[in-house]
């Protein structure tokens, strides 16, 4: 894969008039074209079940739904989506602990991935598939493959067809790990890490599994989304600010695989907003 040193992070003026002028339009333009498409698609697919079922899961709109329904649709058509009613004001990885617990009549693996995060199995194309070569572990995990902006000032349509450059295999943050473990197992509440019963686990190599993070989507979202989840007043050192942007807007090697193999998922999301 050839690199792409000329798309390094060049800093941008949060403040330049252009440059606001230029996302305030943008952002209106979108809400419109959103408020639109889910008018359309909410009528469009108003007796699918998987869908019904999706939209009775809190935060999930039309859009989302239909996404989901598109990529996982297959695996839920015989499955019921499970209400858990938790407050979601919960720690996250309490949160994560009961849920994974929960599941154990419903799912053989659990897996608690953020929007933002891509599992992407490299030799065949379905995680179960994969998966099925390590039941005999409590839990595999799963390391991080950074993606930056490639170039986005302003939000892309999409993650997965217009990010298309990442940070070098070697990139600190590409050593972090996410698991995906057997429903019931965990014995502590955690997020990036699970303790299991036996400790039984397994680290996949990027070759086989990872997990495409789009942590910098654009810094329009590092603006008006990361930033105001974690500002510098209620997460000091540890709040999501430039230095935050630029570690992880990483642009050094195209890698366009998951666009080739999965884009068509989310295709329809492109010809929406165009």
């Amino acid at each position: 894969m050839s690199t792409r040193p000329n798309l390094h992070f060049i800093p941008i003026q949060p403040t330049a008039d252009n440059i606001i002028d230029e996302t305030q339009k943008h952002t209106h333009a979108n809400a419109v074209l959103k408020i639109d498409a889910e008018k359309r698609m909410t009528v469009e697919v108003a007796d699918d079940p998987v869908v019904k079922q999706l939209l009775q899961q809190p935060g999930i709109g039309p859009i989302t739904a239909i996404t989901m329904r598109a990529i996982i649709g297959h695996f839920m058509e015989n499955i019921h989506v499970p209400q858990f009613g938790y407050n979601w004001m919960e720690r996250q990885s309490t949160l994560y602990y009961k849920t994974s617990h929960e599941l154990a009549n419903i799912s053989k693996w659990c897996a608690f991935i953020d929007i933002d995060e891509f599992i992407l199995p490299r030799k065949v194309d379905s995680i179960p598939e994969v998966l099925r070569e390590y039941e005999e572990y409590e839990g595999v995990r799963l390391k991080w493959c950074i993606f930056g902006t490639s170039g986005y000032k302003l939000n892309p349509p999409t993650r997965i067809n217009h990010l298309l450059h990442r940070g070098y295999d070697d990139l600190d943050l590409n050593q972090l790990e996410k698991p995906i473990i057997r429903s019931g197992y965990a014995t502590s509440p955690e997020i990036h890490r699970f303790a299991t019963i036996k400790n039984h686990q397994i680290v996949l190599p990027p070759e086989v599994m990872r997990i495409n993070h789009y942590n910098a989507t654009s810094w329009q979202h590092h603006r008006d989304v990361k930033g105001i989840r974690r500002p510098k007043e209620k997460h000091p050192g540890h709040d999501y600010n430039m230095a935050h942007f630029q570690r992880h807007d990483r642009n050094e090697v195209h890698d366009d695989e998951i666009s080739r193999r999965f884009g068509h998922s989310v295709k329809h999301i492109d010809e929406v907003r165009k």
